[in-house]
């Protein structure tokens, strides 16, 4: 049982595509989007991945791609033109923020910071930031001309009470357009 949030139902797990899809019969869902917060070091293999099992059950089956961490923009863009040309990913997931520090975490930032220093990436040597920040353009612009879905997940926040009470989780980023209700496009009317 996760000592935060719900328990998963233990026939679920580990997860599998049978499991499921077995569980989808069970409660007449047609198609599940498989996904996961993006800006950790397993990514990639997890997109090829995912792909994969996209590919096997194409039914069934459709996935959010995750893209390394934004602030690596030339590996973001890189991959993101790989999800969408060769592994015909259905959109992308977001965390609201990447990195550590006191303006924004990202959501596994103890794997990512731990990465980053033993990789020696540039993310650890960067602060953290929005994915509303300027430095994003290049990677919204991409996302933004070949009209994609984006999945936003909050991202978890420094906290003073990280874990406030089971049924709430972890406090996370709040994750709404950076301009209000109705985000404008840059050359949109």
């Amino acid at each position: 049982m996760n000592k935060l949030g719900f328990a998963f139902p233990e026939e679920n797990l580990p997860w599998s595509p049978e499991r499921s899809i077995k569980a989808m019969v069970e409660l007449g869902i047609q198609k599940a989007i498989l996904s996961l917060p993006d800006g950790w070091p397993g990514a990639i293999p997890y997109n090829r991945e995912t792909a994969q099992i996209c590919k096997e059950h194409p039914d069934r089956f459709g996935f959010f791609a995750c893209l390394p961490d934004l602030r690596e923009t030339e590996a973001a863009l890189k991959e993101l033109a790989y999800v969408f040309d060769e592994l015909h990913a259905n959109g992308v997931s977001m965390s609201s923020s990447y990195g550590e520090g006191p303006n924004a975490s990202t959501y596994v930032s103890g794997l990512t910071a731990l990465a980053a220093r033993v990789l020696n990436t540039r993310a650890a040597r960067m602060r953290a930031e929005y994915i509303g920040d300027d430095a994003f353009e290049p990677i919204w612009a991409e996302l933004d001309r070949r009209g994609a879905v984006v999945f936003v997940h909050g991202a978890q926040t420094p906290s003073s009470t990280p874990y406030p009470h089971p049924f709430l989780g972890v406090p996370v980023t709040e994750v709404r357009p950076p301009s209000g209700p109705c985000v404008h496009r840059k050359g949109a009317h």
